[in-house]
């Protein structure tokens, strides 16, 4: 009867006490001080955009943007200062920004313009977000589950190589001077760790982010990135500092990530609270953006849905919407991960899956490489790249995890391929791209080059590849990993590709080797 008791009590503290958990988890100690000054000044500049807007609008507009914005900021503030209260401090520094400049100037100009907030504008505001919000998983699911792109069991691969390649380690090979390994051999043996996970996850879909498999997962994705400050499946030992007076293990915390997650059913919600909240504890010492990225993939598993995407290494719109975690509302963050994710899947429809069937999904830093099968037999190769736009230098979050293009959308993105180790290489441009705004500024650039070359399925292909881009002075960036090109290896696909045609009656293709330039 006690352990009954004890389950109805904690279903209703993960029901009624979100919010309240959201703050215990707001402690962040592992995220390095730049993504937090990066966010304040994102968060500053959009703020002050608003305000600005609020100015110049009609009355009637600038009632209503007055009261959303107030009524937005006053949550923010109480619950930031619950988390005061905790003495979980990571968010001081914007909490002093909303009382000292940011709430004085929203009162400022609402006195100048004879306003007065009224609490019914936000309250509308905030329903028409969360219909939005379930508008949007409807929408995705059905687009998952159709049969365009998505008959396809390799999709769900593609969309997890874009949402854990834009780890720094993943794409870069870099650590910092913490350890000793090249940088060849992080990314091999961290991508190694990563699929043997997936596969992991694949043959059972119904796994859990309990500790114990995060922990299990950690340990085989730490790869050659394991350093004097992570060690394989163990987390650090944190201690937060009470205002009250004492400290609190991190493992209280993340005993109760874990409980709510594992009592509460699935959600989107739970989903993307998964992320938030172990990105934010940052309790191992490597790894913990690609941990807190399974754990909300495997919810949305559970859910039928795919993996979400966002464009930075430690998604900045977690810190920009709930600076920081559980000071900001849920709808706003999920309408930007489902638009972001329906999008590039709607782009994948557009250009892939009506011509194409993905036989394979490789990655190569941040950047997939798909293997595709025409519909007429011929095998075909295209690489799948997002990079970050920028109007200038220093306008972006530290260690991004993607690549970064420094004059915006107007400066084309080339690639620079080779499929046999240099002997010939090829230049072109992109066959498509789109691109999603983000936070106003910057934006995620989704690039897809299809390369002209037939290859033969009966043969292997050392792909490499470079990017590159002209700056507005028309300077060439190179985007080569470092120094040491991008590479995946194409495999002899002989007996899948005859087994596909015995299913599929594929015709007949007139095969040609590799284009020689």
């Amino acid at each position: 009867m006690g352990e009954v008791n004890m389950t109805v009590t904690c279903r209703w503290f993960v029901q009624r006490s979100a919010v309240l958990l959201s703050l215990l988890l707001g402690a962040t100690v592992g995220v390095a001080d730049p993504y937090q000054n990066f966010a304040l000044h994102e968060l500053r500049r959009v703020l002050e955009a608003q305000i600005q807007e609020i100015r110049t609008l009609p009355p009637a507009d600038a009632q209503r943007s007055l009261s959303i914005l107030y009524f937005d900021l006053v949550t923010r503030r109480t619950q930031l200062e619950i988390q005061k209260s905790f003495g979980l401090n990571y968010s001081l520094p914007f909490l002093q920004d909303l009382n000292s400049s940011i709430l004085p100037a929203v009162q400022k100009v609402a006195e100048t313009r004879g306003l007065v907030p009224q609490r019914h504008f936000y309250e509308t505001a905030r329903a028409a977000e969360e219909l939005q919000v379930i508008q949007l998983t409807s929408r995705l699911e059905r687009l998952w589950k159709s049969e365009t792109l998505l008959g396809q069991p390799l999709a769900r691969k593609v969309l997890s190589y874009l949402a854990l390649g834009r780890s720094g380690t993943l794409s870069s090979g870099s650590i910092g001077d913490t350890n000793p390994s090249s940088r060849e051999n992080i990314q091999d043996s961290s991508l190694e760790g990563l699929n043997r996970i997936l596969e992991n996850i694949k043959r059972d879909p119904e796994m859990r982010p309990t500790l114990n498999n995060l922990k299990a997962a950690h340990a085989q994705m730490l790869g050659a990135a394991q350093h004097f400050f992570s060690q394989p499946g163990q987390f650090n030992d944190i201690r937060f500092t009470q205002s009250f007076g004492g400290t609190t293990p991190i493992h209280h915390y993340l005993h109760l990530w874990e409980q709510a997650l594992v009592l509460a059913e699935p959600s989107l919600r739970n989903a993307i609270a998964a992320y938030d909240g172990f990105l934010h504890l940052h309790p191992f010492g490597d790894v913990n953006g690609r941990i807190a990225e399974l754990s909300r993939q495997m919810i949305l598993r559970e859910l039928g849905l795919p993996p979400l995407l966002t464009p930075e290494k430690t998604a900045v719109e977690n810190y920009f919407y709930q600076h920081l975690f559980g000071s900001g509302p849920f709808s706003t963050q999920a309408s930007f991960l489902l638009n972001e994710t329906l999008r590039v899947l709607e782009f994948l429809r557009d250009e892939i899956a009506g011509n194409f069937k993905i036989a394979d999904v490789l990655l190569s830093g941040s950047h997939v490489i798909l293997d595709l099968d025409t519909h007429f037999g011929q095998r075909r190769v295209a690489v799948l790249t997002k990079s970050f736009d920028v109007p200038e230098k220093g306008a972006v979050p530290p260690e991004l995890g993607s690549s970064v293009i420094v004059g915006g959308v107007e400066s084309a993105l080339h690639l620079r391929y080779t499929l046999d180790q240099w002997k010939s290489q090829s230049d072109m441009t992109t066959k498509k791209s789109i691109s999603t705004s983000r936070m106003g500024r910057p934006q995620t650039r989704y690039s897809l080059f299809l390369l002209p070359d037939v290859i033969k399925h009966g043969a292997g292909y050392p792909m490499s590849f470079v990017f590159f881009h002209h700056n507005k002075g028309n300077e060439i960036s190179w985007l080569n990993n470092g120094g040491s090109n991008y590479s995946a290896s194409l495999m002899d696909r002989t007996s899948t590709f005859q087994s596909s045609r015995t299913c599929s009656g594929l015709a007949q293709s007139n095969e040609t080797t590799p284009t020689q330039n």
